[in-house]
């Protein structure tokens, strides 16, 4: 016969197991991290995910808002871009090292009437903005300008004839095809960085 401590022990033995792979268990969930945690990414939920039931967002009611759930870090960041003056289409002639050139572009105004009150570049020492105007002597010159005022939503064309960005004497050559940078910093927007082509024949 088996004798009844044998038997006592085998029972004991079993009860150490499962309490053993009980806190296994619960140590293991209690790792995991929760959506409270700071790792978790702070999202909106958008427009597809409310219609389904599933909550409300900033984005709800957007038709121009993706659909989904993106970072709300980076949905932000593209509502504030939309927001901005936009600048395309920028070129400029090739020219030496320490010599002069003029810089041309597309402006499209952003949400809000702005102004440019800056103008950067590390390419050149000087670089800033002039229009060409009609003197008393009737002959064309070119007029510096400090600060130029971009209404919203509106779009203009930097032109010989009209406005466009003089930079000079530049710290090295402008050859064609090449690509530099400037940046326009305005006054509510703050900076926007554009690339400017080299381009020795323009159509």
């Amino acid at each position: 016969m088996i004798k009844t401590s044998t038997v006592l022990k085998s029972l004991l033995f079993l009860v150490v197991i499962a309490v053993s792979v009980s806190g296994f268990a619960g140590a293991l969930q209690a790792s995991q991290p929760t959506e409270n945690s700071n790792v978790v990414v702070r999202t909106v939920v958008l427009p597809s995910a409310v219609e389904n039931g599933q909550g409300s967002g900033e984005g709800a009611g957007n038709s121009s808002v993706p659909s989904g759930i993106v970072p709300y870090a980076l949905y932000e960041r593209d509502k504030e871009e939309k927001g901005k003056p936009h600048v395309s289409d920028a070129w400029a002639r090739p020219a030496p090292a320490n010599g002069v050139s003029a810089i041309f572009l597309k402006l499209q105004g952003g949400s809000q009437d702005d102004r440019i009150v800056d103008v950067s570049t590390g390419w050149a020492s000087n670089i800033f903005i002039q229009r060409t105007v009609k003197g008393k002597d009737g002959q064309l010159h070119g007029q510096r300008i400090k600060r130029l005022r971009v209404p919203a939503n509106v779009a203009a064309n930097f032109t010989p004839d009209g406005f466009y960005l003089i930079i000079g004497p530049l710290t090295r050559e402008l050859k064609d095809s090449q690509l530099f940078p400037i940046i326009l910093t305005f006054e509510k927007s703050g900076p926007v960085r554009v690339m400017v082509q080299v381009q020795a024949q323009r159509e």
